[in-house]
């Protein structure tokens, strides 16, 4: 009798639906893939800007804080990204460890000549196993970007994993919105991210526009979440 339960649990595991998983691409180590010949920068860099790419994608302005290959720290560089299903969302004021290729954007999923782009606690330990940068300095806040969004409004709902983000319907609208409105606000990654209020706050936001989003970072001195007296029930 044991022996047939044990043997129908068992069916029923190898029958089991199992969650999709989009885009798994396997990685190798940071040194090996630093010393790949096809990759010709490693860098740890802050994103200060997007511009569209001729052909699709867009490229990626970042602030170098720490290099370890094809770049100096305190170099302002720009990089293609790929922006396909399997590439990388990327916004102003996000942090990234990348691995790029001499030619061609940064995709993953492709192949021998892939590349990769690291967040969050992946950039301390990818750092630490590559060793000491080659250069390093503290890194700036973002200049020149001004907030394309001015609204009011109470938030309805947000989550802080992963890349922090909150919906809000508008009370108030100043630039780049209408009252009544229920908008979407994104965070950037890393040291610049900001915690999303909770649900029922009553918020004053500037944001800017950046790949269709609205997007708050605490890098760039124009964008914010400021509260606005006690929350209504």
């Amino acid at each position: 009798m044991k022996a047939l339960v044990a043997g129908a649990l068992a069916l029923a595991a190898l029958l089991a639906p199992r969650p999709a998983r989009a885009c798994d691409c396997a990685t190798p180590e940071p040194e090996a893939k630093a010393a790949r010949a096809g990759l010709a920068t490693v860098i740890h860099g802050r994103v200060l800007a997007l511009r569209s790419a001729t052909g699709g994608g867009y490229q990626v302005e970042l602030f170098v804080v720490r290099a370890w290959k094809g770049a100096t720290a305190g170099d302002v560089v720009t990089l293609p990204i790929d922006a396909s299903s399997c590439g990388y969302f990327v916004v102003p004021g996000d942090e990234l460890l990348i691995y790029a290729p001499a030619t061609g954007p940064v995709r993953q999923c492709a192949g021998a000549a892939t590349a990769r782009v690291r967040w969050g606690a992946d950039i301390d330990t990818d750092a630490a196993a590559l060793g000491p940068p080659t250069s390093a300095v503290a890194p700036a806040a973002i200049t020149g970007l001004t907030a394309d969004v001015v609204i009011e409004g109470k938030v309805l709902r947000g989550d802080v994993s992963g890349r922090g983000w909150f919906e809000l319907r508008t009370t108030r609208a100043s630039r780049g919105a209408l009252r009544r409105q229920t908008l979407r606000v994104i965070s950037s990654s890393g040291t610049c991210a900001i915690t999303p209020p909770r649900p029922g706050a009553r918020v004053a936001v500037r944001a800017i526009r950046a790949r269709d989003q609205l997007v708050v970072s605490a890098c760039i001195p124009d964008t914010g979440v400021r509260p606005l007296g006690r929350p209504r029930p």
